[in-house]
Formats: C-alpha cells, structure tokens, sequence
C-alpha cells in the first residue's frame, strides 16, 4: 500500500497510516507477549529436563550400588579347589554345597542355586524350571562372554541343561577347575 506524506489541514497524518500505525503496534505488542511466554515454557522445560537426568542419575546410582552387592537370586557359583580356605574364593564365603551337588531354580529373570560354593571337580546341577517360559542354564567362567546381540555366548559354556519346558526338570554333571562361574 503506498504511504503518503500530505498531512490534514491541521497537520495530523491522515487516518488510513494512522490505523496501520496502530495495528503494526497491537501486533508488536502480541509477539512481545508470545516471546515472553515462549521463554517462560522454554525455562520449564530446562528445569524439567534437569530434574529427569538427576532422577536418571540417582536410579544409575542405585541400581550400580545394588548390583554390586549381589543378592542371593544371582550370584555366581564359586569352585574351590579341595583343601582351598573359603577365604582364597573371589566371591560369596559361603560353605561349599554337600556332595559336588547343587540344586537351581530357574524362572523368569532369575536363577537360584541352592549353594554359592562347591569343590572343585565332578559338580551334579540339579536343575528345575518354575518359571512359565522355556529356559536353560548355562555354567561358564566368569566373565561370561556375551555376542553382539546381548546373549551370553555358549561357545564358552563348560556345560549347560538346555531348553527346559516350564515345570521340567534337567541335570548335568560338569568337572569344574577351582574358579568362579
């Protein structure tokens, strides 16, 4: 629209840029307001944002600090060799388990062993799947190998019950080296 420099008789702008005058402040006005709201929702969400990583951080933490410290339902099993202080084992100083024997529990996201420590040499694992999914239990050294896709690998396993249907039972005599599986 083209403007115009005539002024009234009195000297006042005509309406029309007047109008305009007022419009383009009414809108200068509103985007103020927009951008103030904008900056506010962008403060919130700052905070939210550091507020979630500090949540994230404190399970992180937690969940470090409570793995380190294993709980009967994961804890390796350690094999001594004979005559060996329960001292000289690198995890639980546990009694070793009667006869080489040891009694597991499987079921969904856990394993039980009935002993945390056995002799070293022939070890029978009585396995039974409580859970209502196919398992297996897998004996390996730690540290347990793990493929690319997150599953340990068997490659290394110094023996295993395969697929348990749920509510079966399998059994497996190993001869284990003094270590930690």
């Amino acid at each position: 629209m083209p403007m115009t420099t005539e002024t009234t008789e009195n000297g006042a702008k005509p309406t029309l840029i007047q109008g305009e005058v007022d419009e383009l402040r009414s809108e200068d006005h509103a985007l103020g307001e927009r951008t103030d709201r904008l900056s506010r929702a962008s403060n919130i969400n700052l905070v939210l944002s550091t507020a979630a990583l500090v949540v994230g951080v404190s399970a992180l933490t937690v969940a470090l600090i409570t793995g380190t410290s294993r709980s009967d339902n994961s804890s390796p099993v350690a094999a001594q060799a004979p005559g060996a202080s329960h001292a000289a084992a690198t995890k639980p100083a546990a009694a070793p388990a009667a006869a080489g024997t040891v009694d597991v529990k499987l079921g969904e996201m856990f394993v039980r062993p009935n002993a945390q420590v056995v002799r070293a040499g022939s070890v029978t694992f009585t396995v039974a799947n409580t859970g209502t999914l196919v398992h297996e239990m897998i004996v390996e050294r730690v540290p347990v190998t793990v493929d690319p896709s997150g599953k340990a690998n068997e490659g290394h396993s110094s023996g295993e019950v395969a697929e348990l249907q749920p509510g079966t039972n399998g059994k497996v005599i190993l001869k284990l080296k003094a270590g930690t599986y």
